[in-house]
């Protein structure tokens, strides 16, 4: 997407100091996530948002580590959040918006996953 510089993978949202991938899976609280750096002059955060979530597949029964979430650092980022989703028409309490908890980054193996299998994004099933 025009904007975005980089991602990561990561954990965020549980109690665990140290996740790893196996401690996730195990239920340990944490959330498998995504941080994006993005340029503001090229993109919003909230046109961000939208092209998120018009690709994502929203699950209510996930198991924890699947859930949807938005970590947000401000109030506007929290009222942009709100604002996306309700324009991506993804219903209430699908994705929890809350504070954004510490971030641990996935081991490297999880990193560029779908770049590196399957030479593309993951993010590409139309709405």
């Amino acid at each position: 997407m025009a904007g975005v510089l980089s991602t990561r993978v990561g954990y965020t949202g549980g109690a665990n100091p140290a996740p790893t991938y196996g401690s996730v899976c195990g239920g340990d609280g944490h959330l498998e996530a995504i941080r994006v750096e993005f340029d503001t002059a090229v993109v919003s955060y909230e046109q961000l948002l939208v092209n998120v979530f018009f690709q994502h597949p929203h699950r209510r029964k996930a198991k924890r580590q699947y859930s949807s979430a938005i970590f947000v650092h401000d109030d506007a980022q929290r009222s942009s959040a709100m604002r996306a989703l309700k324009q991506a028409q993804v219903g209430e309490g699908v994705v929890t918006i809350a504070d954004a908890p510490e971030w641990h980054d996935a081991e490297e193996y999880h990193q560029k996953y779908y770049e590196r299998a399957h030479g593309g994004l993951a993010c590409s099933r139309p709405r």
